[in-house]
């Protein structure tokens, strides 16, 4: 079966090793990051 060249590139992460990048100008607060995170979990 060959892939689509971008679904070669999608790489698995725990979610806790994710790291906000430093040029993104949004902000959240630690509620909000937690209910980020449970919604990428579901």
């Amino acid at each position: 079966m060959t892939l689509p060249w971008m679904a070669e590139r999608i790489q698995l992460r725990a979610i806790a090793s994710l790291r906000p990048h430093a040029g993104n100008a949004r902000l959240h607060d630690a509620a909000q990051l937690a209910q980020i995170m449970a919604n990428m979990a579901a």
